[in-house]
């Protein structure tokens, strides 16, 4: 035991004289090198090696204007309905269960705080101007709640007035004002 203790000091004080020998050494302190750390939390550009998709307000506009349909075309991403519109909709990213998608409205989580699912169901009155998908392994960066992925949405600027009015089979209407 005493062996250990004595070799254990020596490497303390021999890693200590390496630091100073590699770093700028003033009268009482001294200054270590600077260490950069990144995340992952950057713009998507053709240097991610993630899956991440951007649907932007160019291609938001030709797709429904209910968000879980939005992401109906984003590759690895299931939606599950049950029922009409309004109804429970789950969406799940890359086989993982709908708890661990983890959905950001404007940066904020917006999933139930029990369950840990967002009902995209409620988000049908939203308005969304940019859609990000991160899917895979790189999404753990936001935590458990993200295993499957991360959707962040980007509301519409609200300011001013908005009308909107669709039609179906079946003498079906919808419309928003």
């Amino acid at each position: 035991m005493c062996g250990v203790a004595a070799l254990s000091i020596g490497h303390v004080a021999f890693a200590r004289e390496s630091l100073l020998a590699n770093a700028s050494v003033g009268a009482d302190s001294y200054v270590l090198p600077p260490v950069d750390v990144t995340g992952f939390r950057i713009e998507p550009g053709e240097d991610v090696t993630s899956s991440v998709s951007v649907l932007t307000e160019d291609l938001l506009v030709r797709l429904s204007p209910n968000v879980a349909d939005q992401l109906r075309a984003v590759p690895g991403v299931a939606v599950s309905r049950s029922g009409g519109p309004g109804s429970l909709t789950q969406v799940r990213m890359r086989g993982a269960e709908a708890n661990h998608t983890l959905v950001l409205l404007d940066g904020v989580e917006v999933s139930d705080p029990v369950t840990g699912e967002t009902d995209f169901g409620l988000l049908t009155a939203i308005g969304v101007s940019k859609t990000e998908a991160l899917r895979g392994e790189a999404s753990s960066i936001y935590g458990s709640d993200a295993i499957g992925g991360v959707v962040a949405l980007t509301p519409e600027d609200l300011r001013g007035y908005r009308a909107s009015g669709e039609a179906g089979s079946f003498d079906t209407l919808r419309g928003s004002l």
